[in-house]
């Protein structure tokens, strides 16, 4: 499946009295979403993580985000892999039930 996503990235900036806020934004970036295998899902169940969804997107749209947005829903990046040969890069997603809007 093909379409957009927003990788979420984590600032902060300083408030009048010099504390640090966190803010969140979000960049969109085109993608196509592959089904997890079967290998990928195991390994990661052993590892006490729900590999619930795989995106690829080119390598240079990827800044080393932990959390995306997809459909809705935020997910965090548990796992990637930069493809051989290649300028896509897969982020191995997790949704994480605290993060969602």
């Amino acid at each position: 499946m093909e379409g957009t996503a927003f990788l979420v990235r984590h600032t902060y900036e300083k408030d009048q009295f010099s504390q640090l806020i966190p803010v969140e934004e979000l960049y969109e970036i085109y993608c196509h979403v592959e089904s997890i295998g079967q290998k990928e899902f195991f390994s990661a169940g052993q590892n006490g993580l729900r590999a619930d969804l795989k995106i690829v997107t080119q390598a240079v749209n990827y800044g080393n985000e932990n959390e995306i947005e997809f459909n809705g829903q935020k997910y965090g990046i548990y796992r990637t892999y930069r493809r051989n040969e290649s300028d896509e890069i897969e982020l191995y997603c997790e949704w994480k039930g605290g993060i969602s809007d």
